[in-house]
């Protein structure tokens, strides 16, 4: 456990420090943070009875299969610091399918999605398994990490529940969550963001950060807007618009393609939950409506 909070540690200090350059490159993302992070669990990624690279399938090659008993247990498909996960999911799931491989893993080395291939379920569904490194505590990245454990690939289920919770690990929340009015009142800038997003048409989406709560809720009204109501702004500045550019010319710091429309997504963590109401309030929906679970 020591030396997996270590690994964390460093990897953390490695996107950090090296960000444009892992943004590039697969390659350094697989050697500099998915490698680290793999060998700190037991998988000794120079053994290939342990770890093939490049495993082939019928449907391509996904960049790792980790064997368990001669055969692969789990697929894990990496792609740079910062892509966007969506297709590496699908291409993942496909080449698991194909070999018959139960557990499936797609990766940009801070993010980590772990999914079980044949739970009869949509694919959000299939997901057991969500740690973003930099978003949280190194405990607690390293208790859902040890989902991924050799000795425990066997049978891949979430790491054990904290003994202990870090202070302002999240707002005290009533069963069933917050309504995101009552999350705007109480989030503080440390508290980690919550795990669902529930929304009236019974939509429910799976949450990672802050910012993917105000993508979640931008998604789910962008339809809905007209377009005598764009672009939505914030004072001098544009929260939702045609264009990724500000009205002063500055371009957006952290844009989020919605569809046609483009979304600032640079925000603290209250921020995002005051903005997300302010699109719901545009759309003539009240955030009371919207349900948020931890």
């Amino acid at each position: 456990m020591e030396e997996l909070l270590r690994t964390i540690e460093q990897v953390r200090g490695k996107i950090e420090g090296y960000r444009a350059e892992l943004r590039k490159s697969e390659a350094l993302t697989r050697y500099a943070l998915v490698d680290p992070i793999l060998r700190a669990l037991g998988w000794d990624t120079e053994d290939p009875e342990q770890v093939r690279p490049e495993f082939p399938t019928e449907t391509g090659r996904p960049d790792y299969a980790l064997i368990w008993e001669g055969r692969p247990r789990i697929m894990i498909e990496v792609k740079p610091l910062g892509t966007d996960l969506k297709e590496a999911r699908l291409k993942g799931i496909n080449y698991a399918n194909t070999k018959g491989v139960p557990f499936f893993i797609c990766t940009d080395g801070n993010l980590w999605e772990v999914y079980e291939v044949f739970r009869p379920v949509a694919l959000e569904g299939r997901r057991i398994v969500t740690v973003n490194l930099e978003n949280e505590s190194p405990g607690e990245a390293a208790r859902r990490l040890l989902a991924l454990w050799r000795p425990a690939a066997l049978e891949l289920r979430p790491g054990p529940a904290l003994l202990i919770q870090p202070e302002e690990s999240k707002p005290e929340a009533a069963v069933g969550g917050f309504t995101l009015a009552e999350l705007a009142a109480k989030v503080k800038p440390h508290d980690k963001p919550p795990r669902l997003i529930s929304f009236p048409d019974e939509r429910r989406e799976a949450l990672e950060n802050w910012r993917g709560l105000l993508v979640a809720v931008a998604d789910w009204t962008a339809p809905k807007l007209r377009s005598y109501q764009l672009p939505i702004k914030l004072g001098k500045r544009l929260l939702l618009s045609s264009t990724a550019v500000h009205s002063d010319g500055h371009p957006f710091r952290a844009p989020k393609q919605i569809g046609k429309l483009w979304l600032e997504t640079h925000f603290s963590a209250k921020d995002c939950v005051r903005h997300a109401c302010r699109l719901l309030e545009a759309v003539g929906v009240a955030p009371d409506e919207i349900r948020v679970e931890f």
